[in-house]
């Protein structure tokens, strides 16, 4: 069960907890502050295994809070616990939702939970009172569907004007794992990542400053 006060828990998870949930993690914590607490796992997690060497020099570049821990595997507790999860892709919250299927509504890929947090922001505006962060995520999972709907119906509009893809459906939600592919696609996988946390902090920390000053 989610908790109802305290800073909002966010549990980002990959597979192996050695490259993507690590960065995303130190993006998020580094960013967000203390409104926010940020854990990372994997779901098969070689444990006690360090983040990479892109993972720690990126992190090292950019000032952001390191890894203090080394891989760890994802539990159904910390799945029942936390407000919001973050898969990298959509093998890993189909992974996850298997653990625990009734985490299932809280469950976003990184990349989708900036665009769905925006519309659910969109929706939830109330000139007399702040967007509270867990009042927020709470209707994330309406806006997803907002979000698949216009998805599906872009990639429908393609297809007529002959502008296909050969992605499958819903595939630009993923951050790829390039962690074990050549240099090139793992720096698209950490530059994925990285863009997809700060397109999630956008909306975040605009609703955590305004619940901060609301509580001033």
């Amino acid at each position: 069960m989610t908790r109802a006060d305290g800073p909002l828990r966010v549990l980002v998870v990959c597979r192996a907890n050695v490259c993507r949930s690590p960065l995303a993690r130190a993006v998020l914590r580094s960013t967000l502050g203390d409104g926010v607490e940020v854990v990372a796992a994997g779901t098969h997690a070689p444990v006690g295994s360090p983040a990479c060497s892109l993972v720690r020099a990126r992190v090292e570049a950019e000032a952001w809070i390191p890894p203090t821990t080394g891989a760890r595997a994802v539990t159904a507790a910390e799945l029942r616990s936390a407000d919001l999860v973050l898969g990298a892709d959509r093998t890993v919250c189909a992974d996850v939702i298997a653990l625990l299927p009734a985490a299932r509504p809280r469950v976003f890929t990184l990349r989708e939970a900036g665009p769905v947090a925006r519309i659910a922001l969109g929706t939830t505006r109330d000139a007399t009172r702040p967007v509270g962060a867990r009042e927020l995520v709470r209707r994330m999972p309406a806006a997803r569907a907002i979000a698949w709907h216009a998805d599906v119906a872009g990639a429908t509009g393609r297809r007529r004007r002959g502008a296909g893809t050969t992605q499958p459906e819903g595939a630009r939600w993923d951050v790829a794992d390039g962690h074990l592919e050549d240099l090139a696609a793992h720096e698209r996988t950490i530059d994925a990542v990285v863009a997809a946390c700060h397109d999630l902090v956008d909306v975040l920390a605009r609703v955590l400053d305004e619940e901060s000053a609301a509580r001033s």
